[in-house]
């Protein structure tokens, strides 16, 4: 791919508005885990332990990323499994 075939901008790039990926502050914004409890979730499961955590990958030696994609199951999986009484539950 030449230069002049790159986005000006991460923004304007499709891979970052269809794939979405993630850092541990965006989904910390997204569903409100803290990022250093998401860093001790992936320690957990690099020491051979089930991560509670959403789907994530290594980009590059410290670049972790998540994608829109796993994050949104797995907060729609955590929903889905919710001992909340029928009463509390919204739409």
């Amino acid at each position: 791919m030449s230069q002049s075939n790159l986005p000006a901008t991460p923004d304007e790039s499709p891979a970052l508005h269809t794939g979405s990926l993630l850092t541990d502050v965006q989904v910390q914004a997204l569903t409100g885990v803290a990022a250093g409890t998401l860093r001790w979730w992936r320690h957990q499961a690099s020491h051979g332990h089930e991560s509670p955590g959403p789907k994530w990958f290594r980009l590059g030696p410290k670049a972790i990323r998540y994608r829109r994609s796993d994050v949104e199951s797995w907060v729609d999986e955590h929903y889905a499994n919710a001992q909340c009484p029928p009463d509390r539950v919204t739409s």
